[in-house]
């Protein structure tokens, strides 16, 4: 439930449609000011999220995985449902524009 409770929140902050990027160091990273639109960030021991902006800001994608895991799970800011891929370390669609649906695939299940 913490964890559900972090992502929610985590889709919130970014969706607000600034760029940043994440610079890694020794498994820390730090965010600053660019014009890259994709973020990774680590959230838990095995656990990252992928996020993904509109280059206009407007929307976002998201993926969670566990490396150790067998799926990936994703939405988005224009989709009401969850995805789920049968695999790991799967980024999300590219970001929808406004609320527009993002482009899953037949490969990505809805929950």
């Amino acid at each position: 439930m913490k964890k559900i409770a972090l992502l929610a929140a985590l889709m919130m902050v970014f969706s607000t449609g600034f760029a940043m990027a994440a610079t890694w160091k020794s498994g820390d990273f730090a965010l600053t000011d660019t014009n890259d639109d994709d973020l990774t960030i680590k959230l838990s021991n095995n656990v990252s999220l992928n996020y993904d902006a509109a280059t206009n800001g407007l929307g976002y994608s998201v993926a969670t995985y566990h490396s150790s895991g067998t799926r990936t799970f994703a939405s988005s800011s224009g989709d009401a449902q969850i995805f789920w891929y049968d695999g790991t370390q799967q980024d999300p669609p590219s970001a929808p524009t406004g609320t527009a649906s993002a482009a899953f695939d037949s490969n990505w299940n809805a929950l």
